[in-house]
């Protein structure tokens, strides 16, 4: 497989969904901070907030764990499939990772 989509290499490298259901946002203060109603809150990756933009307090999402050496987690919109690289609140982003990944657009 060559240079898989992003959403491609996300199913491939999951370990496993970590909630076993969708859950609905609880507060979303900021456009990186999302606090889900199980109570986790998460930092959202600067290159994908644009596909937070559409999201409402309905939007079901579901937590999986992945480690692509950028993000330990992802965020999947359960409406339109689209996802968002996390990490927990509070955990610091690789910066060196986090320049390479937003200067490649």
């Amino acid at each position: 497989m060559q240079n898989p989509e992003p959403l491609a290499r996300l199913i491939v490298f999951s370990l496993f969904d970590l909630t076993g259901y969708d859950m609905k946002i609880l507060e979303h203060p900021e456009s990186h901070i999302v606090k889900l109603d199980d109570g986790s809150t998460w930092q959202i990756f600067p290159g994908d907030i644009d596909h937070t933009l559409s999201w409402l307090p309905t939007t079901e999402l579901r937590l999986f764990e992945m480690n692509d050496g950028l993000a330990s987690h992802a965020l999947i919109n359960s409406d339109d499939g689209t996802h968002v690289r996390v990490r927990p609140q509070g955990e610091q982003w690789p910066v060196e990772k986090v320049e390479d990944v937003l200067k490649q657009g």
